[in-house]
């Protein structure tokens, strides 16, 4: 069995995520090629916005209205190193 590890770190982190769907909070995320997109955090799940509940959190995506009101679904893995980095934010 591969089982991947959840370092205290990795769970600050994700609690980041987490708090900004359980408050319907607004984020931001910058791009590599210099954009940024802002928006809304409504829930975690799989690319369509499904709950996944028996799933790595780390597997699954964050679906964030954007200020454009368009939808967009965000690795929670690509997310979690991005809030060190100051590449995705929450207000």
């Amino acid at each position: 069995m591969n089982e991947r590890i959840l370092t205290v770190t990795d769970a600050g982190r994700v609690a980041a995520i987490l708090s900004a769907v359980e408050g319907n909070k607004k984020v931001a995320r910058l791009f590599p090629n210099g954009l940024v997109i802002i928006g809304t955090a409504r829930r975690i799940g799989d690319q369509n916005g499904a709950s996944m509940w028996h799933t790595d959190i780390r597997d699954q995506f964050l679906w964030v209205t954007t200020d454009q009101g368009s939808e967009a679904f965000w690795p929670v893995s690509e997310l979690m190193p991005e809030t060190y980095s100051g590449e995705f934010v929450t207000s």
